[in-house]
């Protein structure tokens, strides 16, 4: 019960757990053999306004020495080391008559090369092509948003004093539909840039995407890494210099292993062909 109630505070108040580094409990009874009892009771949570101000940080938990419970020590860094973001169709782009444009010019280009390179080729064309004419033109949404709402209410507070009221509800309703279509437009943004595809009804939810949008980035943060000598790396700077090299090591181990795997299967069913044939031998003889 007080486990449910603990987990409804967290819930209800947006608060997450830090990624750690050390034990994987923070606390033991101290006792010998099978009353020896671990558990994780003590944890670093943070709400969204402190991921905001600290966004590069190290929790790690401390040994225990002596005591039951285990320290733990929470170190904020500076902010990370700018890097180059890949690149991510927005699909809001769609609407633009530039991204319409940039497609069916780069996809008339003939080419007489290889057609799995000239379709990578193209696609390379397109990303360079769609980054120049459209990239923040969803960023600007939320401007745009803002300009509109402000001309429906000056036209809204002045309607009852002017003398052509057609006029005025004619344009009242083209900037109620622009407003719509923009409220729907940055909907689509907010879901894609937070990854959450299954809400598909409903009010706007922008601050809920933000929110998710702030988990997503806080859970994929890479706080700590072991080269290959073993040695722990918390720098942000010597993570993403060694990042690379670590992730071919994983690769070419991950290759290597397959391949041993695909020649103990080969051999084991060729001993295993070798002995059906010996005892097909021995039978006819």
């Amino acid at each position: 019960m007080k486990t449910k109630l603990f987990n409804c505070f967290i819930a209800h108040n947006n608060l997450h757990e830090l990624k750690f580094l050390g034990s994987l409990f923070t606390w033991c009874n101290n006792q010998a053999g099978y009353s020896r009892i671990y558990a994780r009771l003590d944890r670093i949570l943070a709400n969204h306004e402190w991921l905001d101000q600290a966004p590069s940080y190290q929790v790690t938990h401390l040994a225990r020495c002596q005591s039951d419970h285990s320290p733990l020590l929470l170190n904020i860094k500076n902010q990370d080391p700018p890097r180059r973001k890949p690149f991510r169709f927005d699909n809001n782009w769609i609407h633009l008559e530039e991204c319409r444009e940039s497609v069916a010019n780069i996809w008339t280009c003939d080419n007489t090369r290889n057609p799995m390179h000239d379709l990578s080729h193209k696609f390379h064309m397109l990303k360079q092509d769609l980054n120049k004419k459209c990239k923040g033109s969803s960023q600007r949404i939320e401007k745009d948003i803002t300009n509109t709402e402000e001309e429906i209410r000056q036209i809204e507070a002045n309607e009852f004093n002017t003398h052509n009221s057609y006029q005025g509800w004619t344009k009242l309703r083209t900037l109620y539909n622009k407003q719509k279509a923009l409220l729907r437009q940055n909907t689509t943004f907010l879901a894609q840039r937070s990854r959450m595809q299954w809400l598909q009804n409903g009010d706007c939810n922008s601050k809920f995407f933000h929110n998710m949008t702030k988990n997503h980035r806080h859970n994929n943060r890479i706080n700590h890494l072991r080269d290959k000598n073993g040695k722990l790396l918390t720098d942000p700077i010597e993570i993403v210099l060694k990042l690379p090299t670590l992730f071919l090591i994983y690769h070419k181990s991950q290759t290597r292993e397959r391949k041993d795997r695909k020649y103990n299967t080969m051999e084991r069913k060729r001993r295993e062909w070798e002995k059906e044939t010996e005892n097909f031998i021995s039978c006819q003889k």
